[in-house]
């Protein structure tokens, strides 16, 4: 969909309309902006889908109702510069897109501001030059592409094409005051929406870096850095996991992406981030730049560790030893035992190992021990680390 918005002093061709001129009266104080844009209803209130150019949302008109004090009704939380910064540089560096569309509000706008071609949802929303436009969603990405322009050299960003769904309250036969509809919008937006689970990343992840690395190596390109970095990491304690969760100390305790728990004790997510720096220290990468060594002398390691708790590794749902506090703590301390234990790494090395701990009996990890008090936090994690290494004197 072609689409236009200028403040500029030329306006290009759009759609049916010719706008090779500059809209503008010398009787009328302001230019008006127009917009091919497509109308929708939802639910009986009218919205319009279109796109703006970055440049044209750097402009004075395009404001951001803020939150402080004295103003109760508005609703924007304050610019997190941190987030402007990895915006701009995802655009930059990776080569990204952003697809989802910027919401705004045009406030006060009359019901002869849509001018429709006939027979078709398309047709022209044109916007006063005087009336109010406020972000509603989307003053980050906006500030972003602002600061990659500004600040990264980046002026082709001045082009970049944004998709965007305007908000006209006065339009609506039933609404509340416009800034509080955008109000209404906003805590929905930011209520409702979810992240993608951690599982279903790193499942994600392990199929990038299959095809990254046996088809193209432009598959990560548009991906922001910070994802890019943890690909190779994840997916290494992502092996290891799959593997262990096919050993019988582990076998399917670990829970799978949108499958029901069954008998799974830790999710996938807990258990990968459980692992994740153990399996990437220097060491291990360099000793084991396959992971399915290391994943079997890690199963011998939790073998002799349920061989010291034997109610525990007949009915582990009671028991928090292979539960996320417990991953996490055995995991951390795994360098120290695996270092003590004699060659070839057995269940019976690392048992002798094991003995160099200052080890909780077992009913501290029943469901009604201290472990349960202590929580599951990181904090929890490294106090119980704590106390059971260094080994004893």
């Amino acid at each position: 969909m072609d689409g236009l918005c200028s403040f500029g002093p030329t306006i290009e061709r759009l759609g049916y309309i010719d706008l090779n001129l500059i809209f503008y009266d010398n009787t009328i104080e302001s230019m008006a902006r127009r917009f091919e844009v497509m109308r929708l209803v939802q639910n009986g209130k009218v919205v319009f889908l279109g796109f703006m150019k970055a440049s044209d949302l750097f402009h004075d008109s395009i404001k951001v109702e803020r939150w402080f004090q004295f103003k109760p009704t508005a609703y924007q939380r304050a610019l997190r510069y941190q987030k402007v910064d990895k915006i701009a540089r995802f655009l930059t560096s990776s080569k990204g897109i952003m697809p989802v569309s910027v919401l705004l509000s045009v406030r006060n706008l009359d019901s002869g501001g849509y001018h429709h071609s006939m027979g078709s949802s398309l047709g022209i929303l044109e916007i006063p030059d005087n009336a109010e436009i406020y972000v509603v969603d989307g003053q980050h990405r906006i500030e972003g592409l602002r600061h990659a322009v500004n600040n990264y050299g980046a002026s082709t960003l001045k082009d970049f094409p944004l998709p965007v769904l305007f908000l006209c309250p006065s339009l609506w036969k039933s609404h509340a005051d416009p800034e509080v509809e955008e109000g209404k919008q906003f805590i929905t937006i930011n209520k409702t929406q979810t992240g993608v689970k951690g599982d279903l990343l790193d499942v994600f992840l392990l199929a990038l870096d299959s095809v990254t690395k046996a088809k193209s190596p432009e598959t990560t390109e548009g991906l922001p850095d910070d994802i890019v970095n943890i690909i190779t990491p994840r997916v290494r304690a992502l092996l290891v996991t799959l593997i262990l969760n096919n050993f019988p100390a582990w076998r399917g305790l670990v829970s799978r992406p949108n499958q029901k728990r069954g008998n799974a004790i830790i999710g996938q997510k807990a258990m990968v981030d459980s692992l994740v720096d153990v399996v990437n220290s220097p060491t291990y990468k360099k000793k084991y730049p396959n992971v399915g060594p290391l994943a079997e002398i890690l199963h011998h390691y939790w073998e002799a560790i349920l061989d010291y708790y034997p109610n525990a590794a007949r009915d582990q749902k009671r028991f928090w030893v292979q539960k996320r506090l417990g991953a996490y703590v055995f995991h951390r301390i795994f360098p120290d035992i695996d270092s003590l234990a004699l060659k070839p790494k057995t269940k019976a090395s690392y048992a002798v190992a094991l003995k160099a701990l200052k080890m909780k009996n077992e009913s501290y990890w029943s469901q009604t021990g201290e472990a349960r008090s202590l929580g599951t936090s990181y904090a929890a994690v490294a106090t119980l680390t704590g106390e059971i290494w260094p080994p004893k004197k």
